[in-house]
């Protein structure tokens, strides 16, 4: 199978590159030519459909279209990339342990979309083949729904066609995807007038009061385990859901400089009646957060709350829309 990269060497799966400018950005991985003794191959298909019909990668009219995923490695917070292959396939050599697939990045032209996938995998510790399935992104309005398809035969034929000498069964393992974080049976928008809350201004949902936040800054704690508060919503009977996760780093091939997504989920407290909660066991220190907060009554909920921005300066302009509220540790 070509690829948009030069191939790897055999022994080589993560590649650190350091860009013209000097800037150093993170991990990228490419299609295995030749497994690495002791690792596994993980593999699929990626789909990413606009409006009904699925996208094609390449040069066009509009530029280049192209799509990333951002695979997060156990015991790290600086995922690795991957960037999609013409025909959508992949073929990772992967050591044992846990991963995520955090996210895509999908760009055509000067346009681009970050979006959360959020999905995990398991690679054993054997060396063998792993199939996760064939992940359809469905893209409308701005919005975007991700599923899993299991297309096992047509895959593993093409797993087996690019690697014929490569023995054993292949492990089908469908990505998990967070369907639910939770308990509810429905879901209302966090600005409907059931919960009684202001979408007046920068922040729709519930407005956050502690940890502080600043338009593009994670703004630093006093303490590692910080006291999250927010305004009440105005109906009565309603309860609160809080999430918190580690911010994970990565970089877009040719881009310059990390950037920021959600990473490993480390804190959900659900049916929360007070509209404060204090950490009872300490966060890392010198690390940066994301955390939210949703409306509940009963078993249902709101959407996820979110920030946007918008401020000119002098020397620079400033922006942001459905952003999660950040913060530091100390």
């Amino acid at each position: 199978m070509k690829s948009l990269f030069s191939r790897i060497p055999p022994a080589l799966v993560l590649v650190a590159a350091v860009l013209a400018t000097g800037c150093e950005s993170g991990p990228v991985i490419e299609d295995v030519e030749q497994p690495a003794a002791g690792q596994s191959i993980v593999f699929g298909h990626v789909d990413v459909v606009i409006d009904g019909k699925v996208q094609e990668w390449g040069y066009g009219w509009t530029g280049v279209t192209s799509c990333c995923l951002m695979i997060l490695p156990p015991e790290s917070s600086q995922a690795i990339t991957y960037k999609l292959d013409e025909d959508g396939i992949f073929y990772w050599n992967l050591g044992p342990g846990d991963y995520q697939l955090l996210g895509f990045r999908y760009q055509k032209g000067t346009a681009s979309q970050v979006g959360v996938v959020g999905g995990s995998f398991t690679v054993p510790d054997a060396s063998e083949a792993v199939y996760i399935g064939n992940i359809r992104i469905n893209m409308m309005k701005g919005r975007y729904v991700t599923i899993v398809e299991d297309k096992a035969d047509e895959l593993i034929a093409a797993y087996k066609a690019e690697f014929p000498g490569r023995k054993g069964d292949v492990r089908v393992a469908l990505l998990e995807l967070p369907d639910k974080i939770g308990n509810f049976s429905g879901i209302v928008h966090e600005c409907s007038d059931i919960w009684g809350v202001d979408c007046s201004g920068n922040f729709r949902g519930i407005t956050p009061l502690t940890p502080v936040v600043e338009a593009n800054q994670f703004v630093e704690t006093d303490s590692l385990v910080p006291v999250f508060s927010w305004k009440a919503a105005g109906a009565r009977g309603i309860s609160y859901d809080l999430i918190v996760y580690e911010v994970a780093t990565y970089s877009i091939p040719g881009g310059i400089g990390n950037q920021k997504i959600k990473g490993r989920m480390i804190i959900y407290e659900e049916d929360i009646v007070e509209t404060t909660y204090k950490l009872e066991t300490p966060l890392k220190e010198d690390t940066k957060y994301y955390w939210s907060v949703r409306l509940r009554d009963g078993d249902v909920v709101s959407r996820w709350s979110t920030y946007s921005h918008f401020g000119f300066y002098v020397f620079y302009m400033t922006s942001g829309y459905g952003q999660w509220f950040g913060f530091s540790t100390p």
